[in-house]
This record gives C-alpha cells, structure tokens and sequence, in this order.
C-alpha cells in the first residue's frame, strides 16, 4: 500500500527545490524566493530570508555539511551589487555566511566530501569546487567542452559527478577522470546505489541509465 502527503507552504514562500536531510531529522530546501527553509515530521516548517529581495535567484543544490550547517549554491546574485555567484552557509540558528565565487562560475549542484568538505559543480564556470568548513576555496577546471551538474561522495572515497554526455569523478586531491556514456543526451541527477554502481538520470532522453565503475575504482577505497 503506497503511504504519502502533501504538504503546502503556502505561495510566499512556495518554490522548493533542494533537499538535504539535518542532523535533528529535519528536512531543509532551497526556495527560489531567496529563502532557506525547514519542515519537521509534524509539518511545522519555517524559513530564514536569505536573499528576499533578490529576483531570479538560483539555488539548486544544499548539502548538510560535517560541521553541522546547511551548505548551498548561490547563482544568479544579479541585483546584489556585483555579487553574482557564491556558495552560502546557515547554521541551525540561522546564522548566515557567503563565500564569493568568479562571475562566470554558475555554482550548480553541492555534496558532503568524504574529507569533511564540501564540493560542488560550477556548470558555468566548467569547473569542480572545494569550499572547507572554515570557507578555503579551491577550484579544479574541466576539459573544455564539459559542464558539470549534479554531484555525489561515492563509496570510494571520491566524488562522482555528471556532464551533459559524461560521467566524472573527481578524488579528493584534485584527479578527474571522464567516461562518455554511448546514447547519453543531457545528464541531470546521480545516485549512488549500495552496490557501489551509479544511476543517471538522462532528462533528455527520458531514460536512466546504470554505470558500473570499472573494478579497480570500485573496489579502492
């Protein structure tokens, strides 16, 4: 017997994108209003005005961080002085942080590394990003051509990342390997099943797609 609910939010604050999971099981999500939000198993839910003046903000991906706070892309800060692009931090309090990014970085989607930082896809920029807890930034470029989108920590102590046509993994120092997938269209989403495989959601083509990584990465770890 399938079981869910609805939940409204109301339409002030009502564009919900990302998702990420707190450490008091409470759900946090990006809103496109500029918000930061949060909803518990009682559906009481309640937001911090991050950026409630901006228009056409994107923030697609959050990620709960190792040191217990919300990490999430910033893109499109147009109206916010020259501020464009940025990768923010809100603590459970609400307390907010903003590391800025270069303009043409279009940060995208973000994970949990397994290094205790955070890494995120700059699709813009064609870039992988490295934000520590205490906001160092480090940056590692794609062959050109390649646009990062959504990213994942794997099993093997790596990141894996997808492209439009590509499937990527990035290690924690900064080593980046490809592999085209035949067929593939325009990738979106990844998961990482428990069999240490890679599920890859290819919107284009209206198709998922199942990548084994070959053995010698699969079972390093």
């Amino acid at each position: 017997m399938e079981v869910w609910h609805e939940i409204s939010i109301g339409s002030a604050v009502g564009l919900p994108d990302a998702l990420a999971v707190g450490r008091d099981g409470e759900v946090w999500y990006t809103d496109d209003g500029g918000y930061i939000c949060h909803i518990s198993s009682t559906d009481n839910f309640g937001c911090y005005a991050i950026h409630p003046s901006t228009k056409d903000i994107w923030m697609r991906g959050i990620a709960m961080g190792s040191d217990g706070a919300l990490w999430f892309t910033e893109d499109n800060l147009t109206s916010i002085a020259d501020t464009q692009n940025a990768i923010g931090r809100l603590t459970a309090t609400g307390k907010y942080s903003q590391w800025l990014l270069p303009p043409d970085s279009g940060p995208t989607r973000i994970a949990a590394g397994p290094d205790g930082a955070l890494w995120f896809t700059e699709r813009g920029g064609q870039r992988i990003g490295r934000v520590t807890t205490s906001g160092v930034i480090a940056q590692f470029a794609l062959p050109r051509g390649v646009y990062p989108f959504d990213i994942v920590s794997g099993p093997d102590r790596a990141l894996w990342f997808t492209t439009d046509t590509r499937v990527g993994r990035i290690t924690t120092a900064g080593r980046i390997t490809l592999w085209p997938i035949p067929g593939a269209q325009q990738f979106g989403g990844i998961a990482v099943a428990p069999d240490g495989s890679l599920w890859l959601a290819d919107g284009v083509a209206s198709a998922l797609r199942h990548f084994v990584p070959p053995l010698p990465i699969q079972n390093r770890r």
